[in-house]
């Protein structure tokens, strides 16, 4: 696999050198400075697993970070992806926990002499991109057009990439390529009219069960609490 042309890292899974005391002398695992990668097949599906080390050091390979000392990783968007894969592809999609709040993302590919083309929206900590072969499906509806909610509005989201957490709306691309940057909310009230307060005495128990007349007790009346003695 490469990104923008550079061979990603493949994560080293070998036992531990025992002549090496120090973790820090170990070159199993992740490669420093580099995005990483693993992958495992189940039937006709591949699970692409891409980790984002890319300004990490050996030095701060805590993958855990229990004492929240390890460096943000640098964002990744929009980057191009070839995958060496000569079996038949119908469908690649990706999704993150840090993007869509863990959303399937389906993407757009081609395959050429056992290449695979995509672009990966986005990388931050992690994204899995899922491959399944087969016959390949319509994927025209895959691009989508993504905004986030800000305020009153919906603004269409930087890069096409929703941070995790955020409510935001997807068009696809029919749809999407006829809309403007901006979706203001408009509020609606089409099928009210005419409201008037009819001015009802009733009393009402506290369970709701409207009386004609209150006897002792707490009701409800106008909207208000009423002891009647």
């Amino acid at each position: 696999m490469t990104m923008e042309g550079v061979n990603v890292a493949a994560w080293d899974f070998s036992e531990p050198d025992p002549t090496k005391e120090k973790a820090e002398d170990q070159t199993i695992g992740p490669k420093p400075y580099s995005v990483n990668t693993y992958s495992t097949t189940k039937g006709n599906v591949t699970a692409i697993q891409l980790l984002n080390y890319s300004n990490f050091s050996r030095d701060n390979f805590n993958i855990r970070d229990i004492k929240e000392t390890m460096p943000e990783p640098n964002v990744l968007l929009n980057k191009k992806i070839v995958l060496d894969d000569a079996a038949p592809v119908a469908r690649i999609w990706v999704a993150s926990p840090d993007c869509f709040g863990g959303a399937p993302q389906e993407v757009v590919f081609t395959q050429n002499n056992g290449k695979v083309t995509f672009t990966l929206p986005s990388l931050e900590y992690w994204t899995m991109v899922v491959v399944e072969h087969g016959n390949k499906v319509d994927n025209s509806m895959a691009e989508v057009r993504n905004y986030i909610l800000r305020g009153e509005s919906f603004i269409e989201a930087s890069n096409n990439t929703v941070p995790a957490g955020e409510a935001y709306l997807s068009f696809p691309a029919n749809i999407g390529k006829t809309l403007q940057p901006l979706l203001p909310l408009v509020p609606v009230t089409a099928g009210i009219a005419n409201v008037t307060d009819n001015g009802r005495d009733d009393y009402y128990t506290v369970s709701g069960i409207k009386v004609d007349k209150p006897a002792k007790g707490v009701y409800i009346h106008k909207g208000k609490k009423l002891i009647s003695k």
